[in-house]
């Protein structure tokens, strides 16, 4: 994969991160009975993006042979896919929660 693509990855990984940042800020902000039912979620999420940090991190090690490999691509793939539907879907949550 190329540098642009991967720093494409990363940037939207940072962005994810901002907008759980944001979401458990409005989670303390409408209280700590809404804030302990989403905590699992965005625990999830958190590992998740911690997962997706490690496969970026794998990429940059092994930049020019890992993208020949099919099985790396689809995964980081996966995985990205799955953390941007989760943090809309409980950015939609809470939303309608309040």
């Amino acid at each position: 994969m190329q540098e642009k693509a991967i720093q494409r990855l990363e940037n939207q990984l940072d962005g994810w991160e901002h907008r759980i940042n944001e979401l458990e800020a409005e989670l303390d902000r409408i209280g700590p009975r809404t804030r302990s039912r989403y905590f699992r979620d965005v625990q999830e999420l958190k590992e998740r993006r911690d997962a997706a940090k490690s496969r970026l991190s794998q990429l940059r090690l092994k930049q020019a042979e890992s993208w020949e490999e099919e099985n790396l691509q689809a995964g980081i793939i996966r995985v990205f896919d799955d953390i941007g539907c989760r943090v809309n879907r409980l950015v939609s949550k809470v939303s309608r929660t309040h």
